[in-house]
């Protein structure tokens, strides 16, 4: 459009001399301006910018009042608008301007904008879910560590009796557990399993084949595998009815462990992340993946206490799927990643009494870039950290042979923190602290053919978001 195609007119009016200053922080480019006078669309203005500057001036016939719109562009966030010549009534939100034009002097109007913070806010939110997901998905390596150690050295094969009564301590199986739990908003499926637990099957089989020769015996001990390997997955996801946001997520951990003596146990493990996040239906939807691999150790302080160390690094990938009209300035987010984790946990018993206090101290850790056709370009790093602590206690009660009943109660202190610097002038550092509480009751009932637990827990006592509660059924079959 030449300036002169901008002097038509709708009607009779009078006519303005009008400028537009158009200032930006990129060097180059072109903003469109949309012109309108008593409900009229009159023009669509592009001004070209140069060295971060532009400016167009036309004559303009309006009918007192004319309007002045800043198209949207994803990478450009309108800071300001000011005028001179004229009454201007502004309204950011909108990016435009509404002038009531008394003589038919000259007018000016400078929109001032700055970088977008979309694309560096939509990487903070990634960040900070991812650190999320991790830390509450990833496999926890205490429990395993705790049972390993506390097992003895040797495995004992029960042989059951010539009757078929094969007594309470024969009917041991291999479990697979498989974990669920749901609030509406949020649900989680699991599943672990390991090769200690497919030789214990073995092991019952072996008894099994030694009845039926017709031996009497009261069982056969043998040296307990030093090598062991697991593997334990989850798939979930997360509902946020306030920010209409839905996630979907997996995990996938392998791993396998040494024995090397009474007390001491070293691993090394890997796991596989994956995340699918839908936003609000004018954003762009993400999806990450990434994975993480390193050593685990154990140590078995006394019979009652234990330590588990964890040191786990790797990569991260996400991608921004964002509408050609809502374009961003960034393909995705590439990172490096790691988390470190050390627990110490108890298994006091007195009776039918067990105490079982734990603390775990867990820092998770991202850097790297906002991508653009593969190339580096904003920085962007995130650190994650929380505390643990807190006991648990339980009483099992035998109603009968083969059967227990153990309830249960825990409270926990959960201190949190979060640090996340994008490296963009228009975006501030996010940094939140916060101590919150747990309450947790549950009961686990144990036969020989399988382990059914439920469980129910209130979080965030004492936090500022408010406390949510949730359910979870646990239900362990056998392998064979």
């Amino acid at each position: 459009m030449n300036d002169a195609a901008a002097q038509a007119q709708s009607g009779a009016g009078r006519d303005v001399l009008l400028s537009l200053h158009s200032l930006t922080p990129s060097t180059e480019g072109e903003i469109v301006y949309s012109l309108s006078s008593g409900g009229t669309s009159l023009h669509m203005l592009p001004v070209a910018i140069s060295s971060g500057r532009g400016v167009r001036t036309v004559r303009v016939t309006h009918q007192g009042t004319l309007e002045i719109t800043q198209a949207d562009t994803p990478d450009l966030n309108l800071e300001d608008i000011s005028c001179q010549g004229a009454m201007a009534s502004v309204d950011l939100a909108a990016r435009k301007v509404i002038l009531a034009l008394a003589s038919e002097g000259p007018v000016s109007c400078t929109f001032a904008n700055g970088a977008s913070t979309q694309t560096a806010t939509l990487t903070g939110q990634t960040l900070q879910r991812t650190a999320k997901t991790i830390t509450s998905g990833l496999a926890s390596s205490s429990d395993r560590i705790t049972g390993r150690l506390s097992e003895s050295m040797v495995r004992r094969i029960p042989v059951p009796k010539v009757n078929g009564d094969a007594g309470e301590e024969n009917r041991t199986s291999a479990m697979i557990p498989l974990t669920g739990d749901a609030t509406g908003q949020t649900g989680n499926a699991k599943f672990r399993t390991t090769l200690s637990d497919i030789a214990d099957a073995k092991a019952r089989e072996q008894g099994e084949k030694i009845r039926a020769s017709g031996l009497e015996m009261p069982g056969i001990t043998v040296a307990r595998s030093r090598l062991d390997g697991w593997v334990e997955g989850n798939v979930g996801y997360v509902r946020d009815k306030n920010n209409n946001t839905s996630d979907d997520f997996s995990n996938l951990a392998i791993g396998a462990d040494y024995r090397i003596s009474e007390r001491w146990l070293l691993g090394m493990a890997g796991a596989y992340h994956n995340i699918d996040s839908r936003t609000v239906e004018a954003a762009p939807d993400i999806s990450g993946k990434g994975w993480m691999a390193g050593p685990y150790a154990g140590y078995k302080i006394n019979d009652q206490m234990f330590l588990s160390l964890k040191a786990l690094h790797g990569v991260g990938e996400t991608r921004y799927f964002a509408a050609p009209e809502n374009a961003l300035d960034a393909d995705g987010l590439e990172t490096r990643r790691w988390l470190l984790d050390a627990t110490v946990s108890g298994n006091l018993k007195s009776g039918n009494w067990t105490l079982t206090p734990s603390a775990q101290v867990t820092h998770f850790g991202e850097r790297g870039s906002q991508v653009v056709d593969g190339a580096a370009t904003v920085d962007a790093k995130a650190d994650s950290g929380r505390f643990l602590f807190g006991p648990q206690i339980s009483y099992e009660f035998k109603p009968n042979n083969g059967t227990s009943i153990t309830p249960r109660a825990a409270v926990k202190g959960l201190w949190e923190i979060e640090d996340i610097r994008i490296d963009d002038p228009a975006m501030e550092n996010l940094k939140n602290e916060n101590l919150s509480a747990r309450v947790e009751a549950g009961i686990a009932v144990t036969s020989s053919r399988a382990k059914l637990d439920f469980s129910g827990s209130v979080e965030g006592l004492g936090n500022e978001d408010g406390k949510a509660a949730s359910g979870k059924a646990t239900l362990s079959v056998p392998l064979n």
